[in-house]
């Protein structure tokens, strides 16, 4: 069922266009960038890192933790870190750094590029990228849906045009059938030459072409045209359940 009037008009038409298949399939792959700008955006989330390292032989006895919130700086490319960190028991000389006083000890760091990834670096610049393709397949479904409502008003005064032409040339072919009858008649009877009456049949034979002609254009419009036609949710609607409007 549809709301359409009994008449089709060219708003009932662009009323419904955005349940277009091909509108969804935009609509998709904008929400597809979208998302992967949210992934690339991760990149800049806070991470908890947790670390811990115990020694289960040989001389030494070692054990150090380490806990640390970091968060990048997406503006200068740097880095916050802070957080807390113990060590305790022997360590190996070259293991001295991870030891700590009994109770350990807080950190804080801030790591900022001097030269190197400080006005772009590979999170940035991918976050960048993933902007501008979202915003790309947003004007694209702009640009796709002037088109499609573009494309749909012709097919719809296409339609009607071949829907009124048909009307005229079907009128047209009553009226020369009716002549050719009644020139029949006055030829059998004799108020008329029958080469009248011959002619009058040529006519009608020509007069049936041009409908013929023009029920086929009528009916290719009417295939266009239901590319374009859909009701609320979205079904496709065939334009031969509703009247041609006329001039």
């Amino acid at each position: 069922t549809n709301s359409y009037s009994e008449t089709l008009s060219l708003n009932d038409i662009l009323t419904n266009l955005n349940k277009h298949p091909m509108v969804g399939a935009y609509e998709a792959k904008i929400r597809q960038r979208d998302a992967e700008v949210l992934i690339s955006q991760g990149a800049f989330d806070t991470t908890l890192n947790l670390e811990s390292y115990n020694r289960t032989r040989g001389y030494y006895d070692g054990k150090y933790s380490r806990f640390a919130l970091s968060k990048p700086i997406r503006g200068i490319g740097g880095q916050i870190e802070g957080g807390y960190r113990i060590g305790n028991e022997d360590f190996p000389v070259y293991e001295q750094d991870l030891e700590t006083l009994s109770g350990g000890e807080m950190f804080l760091s801030l790591t900022v590029p001097v030269l190197r990834n400080l006005f772009i670096d590979p999170q940035r610049a991918m976050v960048i990228e993933r902007k501008i393709a979202s915003e790309i397949a947003n004007q694209d479904i702009k640009n796709f849906r002037l088109k499609l409502y573009a494309q749909a008003a012709k097919a719809y005064w296409n339609w009607v045009e071949k829907g009124n032409n048909l009307l005229i040339v079907s009128s047209i072919t009553d009226i020369a059938r009716q002549r050719q009858e009644q020139l029949d008649k006055r030829s059998k009877l004799g108020d008329i030459p029958e080469l009248d009456a011959i002619d009058a049949n040529r006519a009608l034979m020509k007069r049936k072409a041009d409908q013929t002609k023009a029920f086929q254009e009528f009916v290719a419009s009417s295939k266009t045209l239901s590319l374009y036609l859909r009701d609320h949710a979205g079904n496709p609607l065939q334009p031969e359940n509703f009247k041609v409007p006329k001039p």
